[in-house]
């Protein structure tokens, strides 16, 4: 249930799926005061997948999700294991499951450069969902460490929830933090059947992810690093020079 507000202050819109967004809706408070009033509408929720592996003696698994490390522990994969993660959010999800959980800070290419730099050897398995930006398997594969991908989830799109198209027909100003390309463009995608009323700022995790906004937000601000604290800087700073009522 969303927390009422002042007329006119603003209010962040959440469209994670449910978990990462109850997750982020708790940072935010945390970092913004406990008042803020937040709407989680997710456009995506995950179905998790039972692949067919082959038998190998995997030296780690790599991590670009915390819906990856779900999907892994759903199929009790290499439970305890050693986990190579895209950055601090996902590899305390796998620390909590139980692996042996090691944090790139960034993005893909982080990653690579962190398994190459480690002195790692294969073979390794990057568990994943059906869409991802960068190729993992393919940087580190070229980079002589053999590499493997599985899909263990896929997003579903959801539309907007009635809440959160009353928000966007109301008179609040509102910011969307956005985590992805796809994210993106199920917003767009959305808005073009109901444009907002309301003066609609975006926060968007990477220049790919910005990229994909179709529509024309109020203000754009890119997160300084594709990760979870630069995300809250970009949110902040929305928040500051939002109008307020």
């Amino acid at each position: 249930m969303a927390r009422q507000s002042r007329h006119g202050a603003p209010v962040i819109l959440l469209t994670r799926p449910e978990a990462q967004a109850a997750r982020l809706a708790d940072d935010l408070r945390a970092r913004l005061g406990p008042d803020l009033r937040i709407v989680i509408s997710p456009l995506m929720a995950p179905v998790f997948l039972a692949p067919d592996l082959p038998r190998r003696d995997w030296t780690g698994l790599l991590f670009t999700s915390a819906n990856g490390v779900e999907g892994a522990g759903r199929i009790s994969l290499l439970t305890g294991g050693r986990a190579w993660c895209v950055g601090d959010a996902t590899a305390a999800a796998a620390a909590v499951a139980g692996y042996q959980a090691q944090s790139a800070g960034g993005n893909a290419r982080d990653l690579a450069e962190l398994v190459i730099q480690s002195g790692a050897a294969g073979p390794m398995l990057h568990v994943r969902g059906q869409e991802v930006t960068g190729h993992l398997a393919k940087m580190l594969n070229s980079a002589g460490i053999e590499t493997h991908e599985t899909l263990v989830y896929r997003q579903d799109a959801l539309p907007l929830s009635a809440e959160a198209r009353a928000l966007l027909a109301g008179d609040n100003p509102v910011i969307a933090p956005l985590y992805s390309p796809r994210t993106a463009r199920l917003l767009s995608q959305e808005l073009l059947a109901i444009p907002p009323v309301a003066r609609l700022s975006v926060a968007a995790i990477s220049p790919a992810a910005a990229r994909s906004v179709t529509f024309t937000p109020w203000q754009l601000s890119v997160a300084a690093r594709p990760d979870g604290e630069a995300m809250l800087d970009a949110v902040a700073g929305l928040l500051a020079t939002a109008p307020q009522p």
